[in-house]
């Protein structure tokens, strides 16, 4: 027998952790108690897929014991027991939860005997399984009548057994997916049929009887309650021997009361692990890949060692929803396991992932996909936080299993350019919350009685807008078409009609000499050239409004797409001297190549004084060799041209690429007047001008998903954002938060005093500055007249256009200087100077 003052466990064996409580209780000395408590803690934890419930109770007496105290403080002994506090914790909450569940389950039945006599008949491992009394509460609170209950259950399991597949569960007994078939009303994609009994023929085929309680079970005595495994938790109360010492656990076999043997062998064929010096089996025959459930190579067997090669498994595969239809099933069993984290996720998947899913409340559409891609590179994901990813997103996963919830994240992936298709096609809408989406026909009937018919598709000629263009500006003979096509980039004169207005082009003058005098010298020093400040002048409002403007951004885009917004961008005001050379690219190519982002929008700007001939170039023709040029660059290591600001140097394109590709760089440059319209993926630079000043602006229009929320490409925040940076007159709230740019993500804080909203020019001027939405049916009448009317009617509308433009302008301006000469008083720029004369 030890010395009861210090004890000496090792070598001593203890038939369970029970046993193992008592002679701990019986040593009188904190110190050695806590160190024998330790060792025993210690050797049971490496073996607690065997002792899990003993486990957890013989953590709770150690944490209750206190004699840690005679050694370790509270916080020191969390340190000190971290994994085996987290387990046993977790297994508490688990068993609080199917607690819980078991209630909800009998007070929704409470009036049906018949209902609680078979949920007490269920097999014991169900009752274990947090997934199963999950869908059993939800299939109880759906229908509380037990024959209804009863017949759609049986109408699943019948279903369910007909069907004979790869991965197809065989179960005789009620199982996971079966309830939430029957709550669901269909079985892949099938309507079940509840009305039909089930016929007695099929019974006596399938070894099957109508049970006391109305639902079909197995003729044969108790093996509804011995056949498999559903994965749930296996209620162990004193397992097998614990031998402290020398490393051996004599009880790994069965236990009375507990199949051991039979949950290993589930273990073996449901469970892909993963850990040091340990060979166990995966899901799919996959060795030593991460195991995604329902994931599977598409027509073709594919070697473990190919997949083990494979970076990423959801690049090459297809989803196969029969291949593991309740894979869900098993994280029960998962999370006990060596080699993964207590939920059941793999060790691989960070905890900041994990936390995020917790704090999902506002997070962009960009953060959420970026979250899904990271999730696609972990070796497994449990179902708990796949469920969490999905909510994430905006999907309803109330009713998924683990392998439909894969099933659509990935799709959703595969779609990230078009995920705003997918909220709205007639197949795919119902996939996402109703708060997640665009509202849909059928939501809104409320009182009305009729939904409205479907909108067709809208289509216009590209070249025939082109011409209507080209007439309305004057230039007819430049061939826009082709020169966009060869070049990627086209110099068009659409604004020379501010040039032919003196006392316009004056107020142009005077704001951009406001905005820069207001302009730290902090700014100007660590960006010269750049007015960060000057975001919501008049002139860009005017510019972002113009009707040819965005008839011509139209009918260039390779998507032909009409529904575009304006972000607001900074203007760029430089003097002699603080030009600088540049060449760079407006999009991530990396996002632009795998996932097509990006690679549909128009970059550019227009001019407000002559440029030299070579001030900008481009890369002539690159829009044709952008997705080569890119593997190429991947291939030499330059990678960061996927990393804003996306700046290019003579390494990124050599003579060498130039004789490949057969691309060069040429003059850019635009007159006074000019607009710069140039393809995201066309990379353009600019050289230091010879000319006493430089004043440009950008409109960038951006595509509107169908959706009427996501932009087309996610780093501009969402309409929303846009929307109320141009009712607000700020920056956008979400636009380019993954820039790091001080002057533009930080700043300005706030709306400039004198800058004032110049609207009132149409119904379609307003949909650009997200003022009107882009659906609404004045909108689309002046979409219709503008891309697809007579040149005539377009000629008046825009001359029209013009003519009132004009006058709000005029009339906004002189409200502009008197907004600033109050804001700021002696610190105005209209003090003592030349310009007041337009205060009187």
């Amino acid at each position: 027998m030890a010395d009861s003052r210090n004890p000496k466990p090792e070598g001593l064996t203890f038939p369970s952790l029970p046993e193992a409580i008592s002679y701990l209780r019986a040593i009188p000395l904190a110190s050695a108690r806590f160190h024998a408590q330790e060792l025993i803690a210690r050797e049971a934890f490496a073996k607690v897929t065997n002792y899990a419930d003993a486990f957890e109770q013989y953590m709770l007496y150690v944490e209750s014991d206190a004699a840690y105290k005679s050694v370790l403080n509270s916080e020191e002994f969390e340190q000190h027991f971290q994994d085996e506090l987290s387990f046993a914790r977790e297994r508490r909450a688990q068993r609080n939860r199917r607690d819980e569940a078991r209630r909800t389950i009998a007070g929704n039945w409470a009036h049906e005997p018949r209902a609680g006599a078979w949920v007490d008949a269920l097999p014991p491992h169900l009752h274990g399984s947090k997934s199963f009394l999950d869908a059993l509460r939800t299939f109880s609170r759906r229908f509380h009548a037990w024959d209804e209950a009863a017949r759609r259950v049986n109408a699943a399991v019948q279903a369910r057994l007909s069907y004979r597949a790869r991965g197809n569960r065989l179960n005789t007994y009620v199982t996971t997916i079966d309830l939430v078939c029957a709550t669901r009303g269909d079985c892949r994609r099938k309507p079940l049929d509840f009305t039909t009994p089930v016929p007695e023929k099929w019974l006596k085929k399938n070894g099957m009887r109508m049970g006391p309680f109305g639902i079909i079970e197995s003729v044969a005595a108790g093996e509804a309650s011995l056949s498999g495994s559903d994965g749930g938790a296996v209620n162990l109360t004193g397992v097998g021997d614990v031998s402290m010492g020398d490393n051996k656990f004599p009880g790994d076999g069965a236990v009375e009361g507990d199949d051991i043997s039979r949950r290993g062998s589930r273990l073996s064929q449901n469970a892909s692990i993963r850990g040091e010096g340990s060979d166990r089996a995966s899901v799919g025959e996959s060795d030593g890949h991460r195991e995604l459930d329902a994931m599977s190579t598409s027509g073709e067997t594919t070697s473990s060692s190919t997949k083990a090669e494979s970076s990423d498994l959801w690049e090459t595969a297809s989803y196969q929803p029969e291949s593991d239809i309740s894979s869900d099933e098993d994280d029960d069993v998962r999370q006990a396991l060596p080699g993964r984290k207590m939920c059941g996720c793999s060790l691989d998947v960070p905890d900041s992932w994990i936390e995020k899913l917790g704090n999902a409340k506002g997070v962009l559409i960009e953060e959420q996909l970026e979250h899904l891609e990271a999730m696609s590179k972990f070796r497994y994901v449990c179902y708990q936080h796949a469920r969490k990813m999905g909510s994430m997103i905006g999907l309803k996963i109330h009713l998924l299993s683990r392998s439909e919830t894969l099933s659509r994240l990935w799709k959703i992936r595969e779609n990230k350019a078009m995920i705003s298709k997918l909220k709205t096609d007639k197949d795919t809408y119902h996939w996402f919350r109703q708060e997640s989406r665009p509202s849909h026909p059928h939501d809104q009937l409320g009182v009305y009685k009729y939904a409205p018919q479907p909108v067709a598709a809208f289509e216009f000629d590209p070249e025939l807008v082109l011409r209507n263009v080209e007439t309305l500006l004057g230039c007819s003979h430049l061939d826009i078409e082709t020169t966009f096509e060869t070049c990627g980039s086209v110099n068009v004169p659409v604004f020379t009609w501010w040039m032919e207005d003196e006392e316009l082009c004056r107020m142009i003058d005077i704001e951009f000499n406001m905005y820069r005098y207001h302009l730290s010298d902090e700014s100007r020093k660590s960006d010269p050239g750049w007015t960060y400040g000057q975001l919501h002048s008049l002139c860009q409002q005017l510019m972002r409004q113009d009707p040819v403007y965005w008839m011509l951004h139209c009918a260039l885009r390779p998507d032909r797409h009409w529904r575009l917004v304006s972000c607001p961008q900074h203007t760029r005001y430089s003097i002699k001297g603080e030009d600088s050379s540049y060449k760079k690219l407006d999009i991530d190519l990396y996002r632009g190549v795998a996932w097509n982002i990006g690679v549909n929008m128009l970059v550019g700007s227009v001019s407000l004084d002559e440029e030299n001939k070579d001030s900008s170039m481009v890369l002539r023709g690159m829009h044709h060799h952008y997705a080569a040029w890119w593997n190429d660059l991947r291939s030499r290591d330059l990678n960061d041209l996927a990393k804003f600001p996306y700046k290019m140097t003579d390494t990124h394109y050599t003579e060498d690429d130039q004789s490949k590709f057969g691309c060069e760089w040429i003059p850019a440059g635009c007159k006074k007047g000019e607009a710069r319209l140039t393809m995201a993926t066309v990379p353009y630079g600019d050289n230091p001008s010879t000319k006493p000043r430089r004043r440009t602006m950008a409109p960038q229009f951006i595509r509107l998903e169908d959706d009427m929320s996501t932009l087309e490409a996610p780093w501009f925040g969402e309409w929303r954002d846009l929307a109320d940076s141009h009712i607000a007159l700020t920056i956008p709230r979400n636009a380019f938060r993954r820039w790091k740019s001080k002057n533009y993500s930080d700043g300005p804080p706030s709306r400039f005093p004198a800058a004032l909203p110049l609207d009132g020019l149409g119904n379609l001027s307003n949909a650009l500055v997200c003022r009107a939405k882009w659906d609404d049916p004045l909108v689309i009448r002046e979409r219709n007249l503008l891309l697809t009317g007579s040149i005539e009617d377009i000629v008046a509308y825009v001359t029209e256009w013009r003519e009132n433009a004009l006058a709000r302008v005029k009339e906004r301006f002189r409200m502009v200087l008197e907004e600033e000469a109050d804001a700021f008083g002696k610190a105005s720029y209209f003090f003592k100077r030349t310009e007041s004369r337009f205060l009187r």
